[in-house]
């Protein structure tokens, strides 16, 4: 099984990276994690605890491919496209993605000491784990010009009820004034393929 979960996978990632398949025995509880607690109130939401970041290995560093709009990691200054050099004084060259979130993730309310380079800038980042909500689909609405305009974007795929909660926002934001639609799927996290 573990044999035949690595050969799908390496042929998965030569259409997608970020394509992937669990084993049986890992699937159950990785999803559980994915798709994280759903407190009351939390509709469609993904909820939990880390500091509210996407990342991707490299060769030296990890990628931050998204940063969660007003989470942990927004606060503290990380930005989406910096690269992290270290996690807590440890280089993170070699480590899998999974070694990467396991190190980024932890108890609420303890720090976790990120080295970060931002184009030819590095820095020290000191972030506070604490509960990460994640929304798959955020929207708001502007004039620009004279233009009334509605703005859409989906984060992520990580709850299966993205269609019914995109279908929401957008209903919210319809008016029959409305000029124009912006969909944004830049920096889209992936999800889960169900």
């Amino acid at each position: 099984e573990t044999f035949a979960a690595a050969a799908v996978n390496g042929y998965l990632s030569v259409a997608d990276a970020h394509a992937r398949i669990a084993p049986a025995a890992t699937a159950s509880s990785s999803s559980g994690e994915q798709r994280g607690n759903n407190p009351a109130g939390s509709r469609g939401a993904l909820v939990y605890t880390g500091i509210g970041a996407g990342v991707q290995p490299m060769a030296d560093a990890a990628l931050v491919t998204a940063v969660v709009r007003d989470g942990q990691a927004a606060k503290a200054g990380l930005r989406g496209h910096d690269f992290i050099l270290e996690i807590d004084g440890r280089s993170v060259t070699g480590l899998s993605s999974d070694a990467l979130v396991e190190r980024l993730r932890g108890r609420e309310g303890t720090q976790v000491a990120l080295k970060v380079k931002r184009q030819d800038e590095v820095m020290d980042l000191s972030v506070r784990r604490g509960a990460v909500t994640v929304k798959n689909v955020v929207s708001d609405a502007f004039v620009d010009r004279g233009w009334r305009l509605a703005y859409l974007k989906i984060d992520s795929f990580l709850r299966p009820d993205t269609c019914g909660e995109f279908r929401r926002e957008l209903t919210k934001r319809l008016k029959p004034n409305l000029n124009g639609l912006l969909l944004d799927l830049r920096d889209n996290a992936g999800g889960l393929i169900d």
